[in-house]
Formats: structure tokens, C-alpha cells, sequence
């Protein structure tokens, strides 16, 4: 009885051996999709200074990925430069590539009905494709986090038809970082600091989605944000 017990147990510690072997093998980190909104003759919104949205951006959206590779997540950069890029071509991207999410990084711009910037709206939002579920508990977790870091009136989350949310196969928002319309809003932007911040904030919640989905599970701390992907 003793040999059989024993021999039961080595079985069982061969499994999880094993089973811990597989599960290392199969380990897999999610890709994200960063997307630099406008870019080359699309400047998007242009402060009444003469901030170009689309450098803002680009800035920002480099600094989403250093903080995802530094974390050993994979990223896919929709443009890397000052180049233009058509709206269906950036879902085109993602899709392609089977992307676990993608997030548009944008600064925002408001103008009363006069056509004249609008010197109070302030603050940052951020936005998902009506009806997806997980497009909107990202939206969440990084919206949460970014008003968290930078400290701005927290507008929340909104729905919105963007081709960028609309086209995409996987979750994905849309962040308005800051209004360029407002001037304190607009001289923060200029702030590297302050564009690490909304960075990181994008960054946290990407990671707070990862652990809270089922289809990514934190399997051991080693290394950083080392995940397993749960097959559907």
C-alpha cells in the first residue's frame, strides 16, 4: 500500500511537472496595437499657439511602447514617423497582425459655435465602439488610470462610431489625452513630464485589463508580466 501511495504521488508531481513544462512552453504575451492619431498632411487639431495634435501623439504613443516592450509585451506602432496614414489601413493593421487590442492615442479640441476654441473644456476621455463589451472595460481601466496620473477633470468614457473602433476586430479605444483648446491643458502637452504620465496611464491600464480578462492569466512573476494565454 505504502509503494502504491508513493507511486501515486510521483505520478501526480510528474503531471504538474509536466503540465508546468507545457504551460511554459505555450507561454504567450499579448500584441497591442499603438496608433498614433493623424500624422504627415492630417495634422489633427492645431492649439491656438500652434501645437500640432499629430506630434503630441507620436510622442505619446512612443511612450506607450517603451513601457510595453521594457514589460515584454509585443506592440505593432501603426506609423513611427511623421507619415499619414489612412483610417481603414490602421484597422487594416491590426487586424492583419491579430492583435490582442488596439489604443488611439489623441489629444482633444473644442470650439464654441462661433468657430472660436473653446478656453473651458479641459480634462481627458476616452472611447470604445458601442456594444463591445471588452472594448469597454478597456476603455475603463485606462481611462481610470490616466485621469489618475495626470490629475485633469475625469470625463469618462464615451461611445463613439471612430473607423478606428468601428473597423478593428479586437478591443479597442480611442484616448483623448488633453484639450489643446485650453490653454493650461495646452501648456501641460508641452510638458514631457506630464505626456509620460498619460503614457503610463495608458500603460497601467493595459496591464490591469490583462490581469483582469480571462483570456490572459498571470501564471508566475517571472519574468514581468510573463502570461499564459487561455485559449477560448
Amino acid at each position: 500500500m505504502r509503494v502504491l501511495r508513493t507511486g501515486l504521488y510521483l505520478t501526480v508531481i510528474g503531471f504538474i511537472v509536466l503540465f508546468l513544462q507545457g504551460s511554459e512552453a505555450s507561454a504567450y504575451t499579448p500584441l497591442v496595437t499603438v496608433d498614433a492619431g493623424h500624422g504627415g498632411k492630417d495634422t489633427g487639431a492645431v492649439s491656438p499657439a500652434g501645437v500640432q495634435e499629430k506630434e503630441i501623439n507620436l510622442d505619446i504613443a512612443f511612450r506607450v511602447q517603451q513601457l510595453l516592450s521594457a514589460a515584454g509585451i509585443r506592440v505593432i506602432m501603426i506609423r513611427s514617423n511623421d507619415t499619414f496614414v489612412g483610417l481603414e489601413e490602421r484597422s487594416n493593421i491590426a487586424n492583419q497582425a491579430g492583435a490582442d487590442v488596439f489604443v488611439s492615442i489623441h489629444n482633444n479640441y473644442s470650439l464654441l459655435a462661433d468657430g472660436v476654441a473653446n478656453p473651458t473644456a479641459s480634462g481627458t476621455e476616452t472611447y470604445y465602439f458601442g456594444g463591445s463589451t471588452r472594448g469597454q472595460l478597456l476603455a475603463l481601466l485606462i481611462q481610470q488610470e490616466i485621469a489618475k496620473k495626470i490629475g485633469l477633470t475625469d470625463r469618462g468614457i464615451k461611445t463613439a462610431n471612430f473607423a478606428v473602433l468601428a473597423y478593428t476586430k479586437m478591443p479597442a479605444v480611442l484616448v483623448e489625452g488633453a484639450f489643446l483648446s485650453h490653454s493650461q491643458d495646452e501648456q501641460l502637452l508641452g510638458d514631457s513630464n506630464f505626456r509620460q504620465n498619460i503614457a503610463e496611464g495608458v500603460f497601467s491600464g493595459l496591464i490591469r485589463y490583462f490581469e483582469e480578462t480571462s483570456e490572459f492569466k498571470v501564471f508566475y512573476p517571472l519574468p514581468q508580466y510573463f502570461r499564459v494565454h487561455v485559449p477560448s
